[in-house]
Order: C-alpha cells, then sequence, then structure tokens
C-alpha cells in the first residue's frame, strides 16, 4: 500500500486532535467512574517527576495520538467495515490490546507509587474503555472529514474534447474515474478505468452503471456538430435523446443516490431576445442538435422532478482549448497559426467565415471545473456554463497576432459564412456563480497561446486531429 503524506498528515492532525479531547474530558470521567486514573500523568510522570510532567506528558499524549491517526488514515479505507464504524472499533482493538499490560506498567513505573491501580480495577479497565471509544469516534468523524473518500466518477464521452479534460481533472483531484466512449480507439486519460459502450443499448448501460456503482456521473456523450445534425436529423436526435433516456433510467435503478450532472447547449435558446440569456428564457432551438439537446435537458428535468433523482443541467456556451476539433472556429484559427508558423509564413494565412458575429468563448479547463462543482454543490436545476463575455473572429486574430507574434493575412471565405447568422450570443453566469461560487479564471490570450502550444505539438508529431 503505497503511503499517502498528504493523507497522513491529516490522519495524524485527526488523531492529536482527537487525543486532545480525551486528556481534556479527563477531569470528568474521573468523576464519573471514580477512578483517579490519568493517562498524561502516567505518560509524563515515566519521563519526569518534577513540575514539568503535565507539559511533557500531554505532549507525549497527543504525539500516540498523532501516531495512531497517521496509521489509522492509511489503513481505515480498506477495513471493510461502514465509515462510521471503523474508528471506534479501531481504538477499542488498541485499548483491548494495552491493557493487558496495565500491570507490568505498575510494577516498572518509576512514580508507581504515585499512580492508583490498574491491574484488576474494573473501574479503571471500563475508564479506559470509554476514553478510547471516545478517541475513536473523534478520530473517525475528524479523519473522515479531513480525508474524504474519493469520489467514484462515471464520465460519458471521456474521449471527446471536454469530456478528456474532465476526466484529467477528476483524476487529478483523487476521483476514481470510469470514462464511457463509444469505441476503445477514443483515446481516454492515463488512470481512468476505459469502457467502450454504445448508451443506446440499456441493458449494457445499466451493467456499466451497477458496475461503476459511481457517486458522480458526467454525462457528455454527444453528437455535437451542427452541421452533421442538418446532413442526419435522425442520427442526432437519436444519439443524444436515447442515449440521455438510457442512462438516467440506469441511475434511476443502479446508483439513485448519485449525483448527475448532464451537459447540454447554449444552443438550446436559439436567437436571443435579449443579452445576456439566463437561464429562464424560452427555449427555441433553431437546428436538429439543439432540438436534441433541449429535448435531452427536458428529459433530465423531468427525472429530476419525478424520480427524485439529483440531476443538474448544463446549457454550455462555446468552450475551446487544447484538444479540440478544427471543425470548431477557435480551433481551426489556431490550428492554422500552428501550421504557419511551423512552415515559416509571413505572414500567416487564416481563412475563416464571417468575422463579426460575437460568440461567448470560455477555456475548456474553467467550464471542467464548473462542472465539477456543480455535481459537488448546485441543486438541481439548468445552469448556463458561460465566460459572460464575447470576441468575434477578429478579436480572437488580434489576440493570437499578440501571443504568437506574427503578422496575419485573413481571408473571409464566403462558403463558411452561415446563412442568418446570429451576430451575438452572450450568457449569464450569474445563477451558476451564485451556486458553486464558480468565475471564469483563464484569460482569452492563454487559452490561445495554450492551443497554438497544442496544435504545434499536434502537428510535429504528426497525430493532429482532423
Amino acid at each position: 500500500m503505497a503511503l499517502d503524506r498528504a493523507r497522513t498528515a491529516r490522519g495524524a492532525l485527526a488523531g492529536a486532535l482527537a487525543a486532545g479531547v480525551w486528556a481534556a474530558q479527563q477531569p470528568l470521567d474521573k468523576r464519573v467512574f471514580a477512578s483517579d486514573y490519568d493517562d498524561v500523568e502516567l505518560l509524563g510522570k515515566a519521563v519526569t517527576r518534577g513540575s514539568a510532567w503535565l507539559p511533557v506528558g500531554i505532549a507525549l499524549h497527543v504525539s500516540n495520538g498523532a501516531a495512531f491517526g497517521a496509521v489509522y488514515a492509511n489503513v481505515a479505507p480498506v477495513v471493510p467495515l461502514p465509515a462510521w464504524a471503523r474508528g471506534p472499533l479501531a481504538a477499542l482493538v488498541e485499548s483491548a490490546g494495552m491493557w493487558p499490560l496495565a500491570g507490568f506498567a505498575e510494577r516498572v513505573h518509576p512514580a508507581r507509587d504515585e499512580l492508583p491501580p490498574l491491574a484488576g480495577n474494573p473501574r479503571a479497565f471500563a475508564q479506559a474503555t470509554w476514553r478510547h471509544l471516545l478517541f475513536g469516534v473523534v478520530l473517525g468523524e475528524l479523519e473522515r472529514r479531513l480525508n474524504p473518500p474519493a469520489a467514484r466518477v462515471l464520465i460519458t464521452g471521456a474521449g471527446g474534447f471536454a469530456g478528456g479534460h474532465l476526466a484529467e481533472a477528476c483524476l487529478a483531484a483523487g476521483d476514481e474515474v470510469v470514462a464511457l466512449s463509444r469505441s476503445a480507439e477514443e483515446r481516454t486519460p492515463a488512470g481512468a478505468h476505459a469502457i467502450a459502450l454504445d448508451l443506446a443499448g440499456r441493458d449494457a448501460t445499466r451493467a456499466a452503471v451497477r458496475d461503476a456503482a459511481p457517486t458522480v456521473v458526467f454525462h457528455l456523450a454527444a453528437r455535437a456538430s451542427v452541421a452533421e445534425s442538418w446532413e442526419r436529423p435522425d442520427e442526432a436526435l437519436s444519439a443524444n435523446v436515447a442515449t440521455t433516456l438510457s442512462l438516467l433510467e440506469a441511475v434511476r435503478v443502479e446508483a439513485p443516490s448519485a449525483r448527475v450532472v448532464v451537459v447540454g447547449s447554449g444552443e438550446e435558446y436559439g436567437p436571443p431576445d435579449r443579452l445576456p440569456v439566463a437561464e429562464d428564457a424560452a427555449l427555441r432551438p433553431q437546428n436538429p442538435y439543439a432540438v436534441s439537446k433541449a429535448a435531452a435537458d427536458l428529459l433530465a428535468g423531468m427525472y429530476a422532478d419525478a424520480h427524485g433523482l439529483a440531476v443538474v443541467r448544463t446549457r454550455s456556451f462555446n468552450h475551446a482549448g487544447p484538444g479540440q476539433s478544427p471543425a470548431y472556429v477557435v480551433a481551426s484559427l489556431t490550428r492554422q497559426v500552428a501550421a504557419g508558423l511551423r512552415a515559416g509564413a509571413s505572414p500567416v494565412p487564416v481563412v475563416s467565415g464571417n468575422p463579426d458575429a460575437m460568440r461567448d468563448f470560455t477555456d475548456v479547463r474553467d467550464v471542467v471545473r464548473a462542472y465539477r462543482l456543480l455535481a459537488e454543490r448546485a441543486a438541481p436545476d439548468a445552469y448556463n456554463v458561460c465566460s459572460g463575455r464575447t470576441a468575434s473572429v477578429r478579436d480572437l486574430l488580434e489576440s493570437l497576432r499578440a501571443v504568437a507574434g506574427v503578422e496575419i493575412e485573413h481571408v473571409v471565405d464566403p462558403a463558411l459564412v452561415r446563412a442568418h447568422e446570429v451576430m451575438e450570443i452572450r450568457g449569464s453566469h450569474e445563477r451558476l456563480t451564485a451556486a458553486t461560487g464558480w468565475e471564469p479564471e483563464i484569460p482569452r490570450e492563454r487559452t490561445l497561446a495554450d492551443t497554438v502550444a497544442w496544435w504545434t505539438a499536434a502537428l510535429d508529431s504528426a497525430q493532429a486531429p482532423e
């Protein structure tokens, strides 16, 4: 068993505090049990007979508690007992093992003439048992609070852009991660237990949820391309609605106490009547993808209301960062800049669609931090995940010129300009911030710089996504 130093230190702190409680209540239990047995005195006078015995005894007593707590913190997680029972049981086992030494201590202790009899003293035995029980209860509760158990996290779509970043964030936090992806060929972070699964298969999905026994479920699996949803609307609806239903039903049956985050899209709102868009705005989806996400959102809300599941729905606006497909605007621009730099071009040619449409961009690392906070703190409801700030392609290119240190030759391709483009979409994250304290932290310049660096490495390794 590998030693976790931070966990061990927190266990030692819990043990020291529990020992302090033990020592502080001794005057009371002496009266209750009518016994003058004092552990601090026993320890202190074993070292010194002078007036220093009290601070020395307290220091030794607290140190013993810290040592016990350090060991307990590493052993307790593997003990097959309810968490509340582990501390008391560990302390009582120690009491039962140590009490037979009382007679030996009486014979060899340097201050034995000043100590009450212990061996054969039922009152002292009951007193020692009570003290160990109290110590164990306090230790167990404090250690559980200081070292909360790792969350068992199930992530669908873990092989995707945001799903991969979310899996990495969960692993970094010490969570146990089960990563579900459509195929075994999709990459998942090292350390996650990867499973290839078609979520539309209800029996297989139920089995996966049952085996994972998750405390938290993040549902990110989706067909997320608006363009593809126009070409194959039936697949978009089937993939995004049927899979959500399959997962929610599996959670209802197999893990009803799990907290669930169903990730949706700001596309659900459609053209905004006013800015910024808040969660009480009407859902008016304008493409098959948006319709499918709105339906999944309503379905998730129904499962929260009808079945009492702890389901949080997000309406996530544009997000960007390292690892995103170049089908999305920030990834496309940064890929072109990285390719131009790699080729030594000056100026670097960059092609885009509408350069003036304003969109609300958030760094994907801020986005997945929001998802984790929602799972931890938020009540069932819908929450926008957005920055509340907009940028156009022109704004992005200006920032790219600065962070990459290059001149850019920008060309607008009419074929990439959408008909009836909504010129500005901006969300409000007030509800998310009120519920979790989340605020976007990563500035646009860092997102762009990190993404250019990621594309440069990907192009150099010939593993760049298409």
